[in-house]
């Protein structure tokens, strides 16, 4: 398949980040910072959502789509001086592509009272959490870890060097930690 994507810095710049593989042979795959993309298995785009995803893709149990996304410069003094992007999550209706949540998890950690996590760190404004992985937590697995229900997200950030994991109804911090990880980018309950 081929894509028109107009922009790019060098001949590699898009790559294909993460991916999810159907049991028809569709797939979902992220091309970095570009485009989420669902392609059939004769190689027909599907749908293309050009809302800034990029690394992981995870379906949850209902078939929906989880992966982070790209913002626009946050302005918020409480987390560092001068503008910063910080990544979002994205959800994505798995047959339209349409982007149907948003998770802000700037506002996640103002609610939370818990800046100081990412005040440890000095990362660049352009790129501060570097989010890699959205999981989410299956049913199955949920019986493993009492402090978490099936639909909590697992949160990984490359640059803060951490573990986030987020209520899944109520979008509240409810976990977190820092090391012995490093750059860690795929990270599983």
């Amino acid at each position: 398949f081929e894509l028109d994507i107009k922009e790019k810095a060098y001949p590699f710049d898009i790559l294909i980040h993460g991916d999810h593989l159907y049991p028809n042979g569709d797939f979902i795959a992220n091309l970095d910072q570009r485009t989420l993309v669902r392609v059939s298995a004769c190689g027909e785009v599907i749908w293309r959502s050009d809302h800034g995803s990029h690394h992981s893709v995870d379906v949850d149990e209902d078939g929906f789509v989880w992966t982070p996304i790209l913002t626009q410069y946050y302005q918020e003094p409480t987390l560092r001086f001068g503008g910063f992007r910080f990544d979002q999550i994205g959800k994505f209706d798995p047959n339209t592509g349409e982007l149907l949540t948003v998770i802000d998890l700037v506002k996640i950690l103002k609610e939370a009272d818990a800046a100081g996590i990412v005040l440890m760190n000095a990362p660049n404004p352009g790129d501060m959490m570097h989010l890699n992985d959205v999981e989410i937590l299956t049913k199955e697995m949920a019986d493993a870890f009492q402090e978490f229900q099936a639909g909590d997200l697992l949160l990984s950030s490359r640059h803060f060097n951490q573990l986030w994991v987020i209520d899944g109804k109520t979008h509240r911090l409810k976990w977190w930690q820092t090391g012995p990880m490093m750059g860690q980018h795929d990270p599983d309950f």
